[in-house]
Formats: C-alpha cells, structure tokens, sequence
C-alpha cells in the first residue's frame, strides 16, 4: 500500500487529467503514479452543455479497467476538485466520492476515492472535442497506448459549436514526465 501523507489518496480519469485543469484545481496536487481500476468502465451518458454531447463516467465492468492518475492531494485541492465536480456533503451532487483500490503501474496497490456519477442517464456519444481532451490528457501522462487508442477510437460526433461552452479556456501546460508534479 502507499505510505499515508495526511492528504487524500484521489483516483482521477477522464477531464481529470488534462493538465491546464489539474493546474487549476490541485496546484499542490502530487501525482504517485498512473493506475489501473480494475472491473470498470469508461463511458458517456447524458448531455453536457459544456461540451455538446455526452459526460464521461465509471461504471461496473467485470472484465474492464479504467486507467488514469493517483493524486496525493490536500484538503484544499481536494475541495476544489470536488467544486469541479460538483460534489456535495448531503450527496445531491452531480458525483459522490467511492472507495476503491488501485494497481499503480509499478505493481503498488494504492486506497483512493474517486468519482462516481450520481445519476448517468442514457449512454450516449460525447463530442469528438471532448473525447480528444480525454485522449490527450491519458498521452501526456503516458497512460498505456492500448488504452489511449481505445479512446480515440469513441465514436464521437463533431460540438455543433465551440466547447468547452462556459468554461474560459486554460493556457497549455507544459508536462514533464520526470518532475514530481507533473504539472
């Protein structure tokens, strides 16, 4: 298991690893290393305004595994992402937190929460623009090819405008893969 640092242990995936919103949100953010949850899936369902299809969220999958970031993270990054998220206290947020455990990609297994999605209503495409934020971020964090093929591989319709739609869009960061950040 991961040594405790007093912070919480998150498990993030899907826009969570685009690195402009990382920045953003978790600025003392450690990542301890790319994981894999196994017995899940990444889908899409709904609709989001904000990228003109459908949202990204884990679901249950026996022979499936999600693959993205373990975050070392402190109460007040921690807040933060969960205000991204919309995660509340009294559970009536767009997410709530899940316990799990992960394999990180060095075989070390690690207790973390992650997001799991209230209410996913119908599966649905998302939109080619937000479907390729999610692919770049898994590529700058060198997450598998395999598994970043199979997301470029989502069926994805083009926005019929321009997306993130309400979201002021973030300077590119740059990633350095052998910095304790990351960011």
């Amino acid at each position: 298991m991961s040594r405790n640092t007093g912070n919480t242990l998150y498990f993030v995936y899907g826009w969570q690893l685009d690195a402009r919103l990382l920045e953003r949100y978790c600025p003392s953010a450690r990542i301890v290393a790319s994981a894999r949850l196994p017995g899940y899936e990444l889908g899409f369902f709904g609709y989001s305004q904000k990228w003109d299809g459908a949202e990204e969220a884990i679901f249950d999958s026996r022979d499936g595994a999600v693959w993205g970031l373990v975050l070392d993270l402190n109460r007040a990054d921690a807040q933060r992402l969960d205000d991204a998220q919309s995660v509340h206290g009294d559970g009536s947020g767009a997410y709530f937190h899940y316990p799990a455990e992960v394999e990180g990609s060095d075989g070390q297994r690690h207790e973390v929460l992650f997001y799991m999605k209230s209410s996913r209503g119908e599966p649905r495409p998302p939109s080619a623009e937000y479907r390729d934020r999610i692919a770049d971020g898994a590529l700058a964090h060198g997450l598998p090819a395999d598994y970043i093929e199979r997301l470029r591989g989502i069926a994805a319709p083009p926005a019929g405008y321009p997306v993130p739609h309400g979201l002021k869009e973030l300077p590119m960061v740059a990633v350095d893969l052998n910095s304790p950040c990351h960011f």
